[in-house]
């Protein structure tokens, strides 16, 4: 986007290169040695220090989700609330439009699942839901397989041209997500990843807020698969492209120019 960027390492060292008049990108899992200079602006996700918490130079980032207060800034679901300065937004999709595939015209019986099934004790995760989905595609022919998530997010994951690769092989392709997920109507980066990897966008989420009635969204996941199974290759084909276009609004370049935009009006 044709800003200069310095990479920071979480260490009392580095203090001193928050010294000066910056935009400071920071989150709470590398935030030990981090330090509120006043000169600077911060843009901080979940950072509880009340050196930050109840600053006047800080933007705070939020996930989107059904409680979430505040005006639009824009077209897509992602609001502004200037009472607390916190912007939420969706996750959104990091790959460009141009790494994108077209849907499947003759996919496999194997569902490729890229990334982590997993529970908490808040029972936050998605184990108990991705068991359902599981043993739905097994009832009408296909085996769920889990591969471990992209370099994005871990450092020995795969590429993000292979998670697409086997996604798009995928019958299937929904964004399965356990019950808190659900309740909240948090929308996940898998959503909009199996959308830019060439699936319709599918749940048992109702994420209709971004895709409206292109994606299918069900709460009873073996409906939910019976019915994505049964649409037709042009129907995907289809769907799929109307979906990519709602999806350029949540591109990290999109997530980044409305933070600058409420940067620039409220800071």
């Amino acid at each position: 986007m044709g800003y200069d960027v310095i990479w920071v390492d979480d260490s009392k060292k580095n203090q001193k290169l928050l010294k000066g008049k910056n935009l400071i990108f920071a989150a709470n899992m590398a935030s030990e040695f981090l330090i509120n200079n006043p000169a600077n602006l911060y843009v901080t996700h979940n950072i509880e220090d009340r050196n930050f918490k109840e600053a006047e130079n800080v933007l705070r980032l939020q996930v989107k989700i059904v409680d979430s207060t505040g005006d639009p800034l824009d077209d897509s679901v992602a609001l502004y609330d200037s009472n607390s300065k916190t912007l939420f937004q969706p996750w959104g999709i990091p790959e460009s439009e141009d790494t994108w595939l077209n849907a499947n015209q003759n996919p496999g019986k194997t569902e490729y699942w890229i990334g982590s099934i997993w529970n908490n004790s808040l029972n936050q995760g998605n184990t108990e839901a991705v068991s359902d989905f599981r043993l739905a595609c097994e009832d009408i022919g296909f085996k769920l397989k889990r591969i471990g998530g992209t370099r994005w997010i871990t450092k020995n994951g795969i590429s993000s041209a292979k998670a697409f690769s086997y996604v798009n092989q995928s019958p299937i392709g929904a964004a399965i997500v356990g019950q808190w997920q659900k309740e909240k109507g948090y929308l996940p980066c898998r959503i909009f990843k199996n959308v830019a990897a060439g699936m319709i966008p599918s749940s048992n989420s109702d994420m209709s807020s971004i895709f409206g009635d292109i994606g299918v969204f069900n709460p009873n996941i073996a409906e939910l698969v019976t019915y994505v199974s049964s649409l037709s290759p042009k129907e995907k084909h289809n769907r799929v492209k109307s979906a990519q276009e709602k999806i350029l609004l949540y591109k990290y370049e999109s997530g980044i120019d409305r933070i600058l935009q409420v940067i620039n009006h409220d800071f």
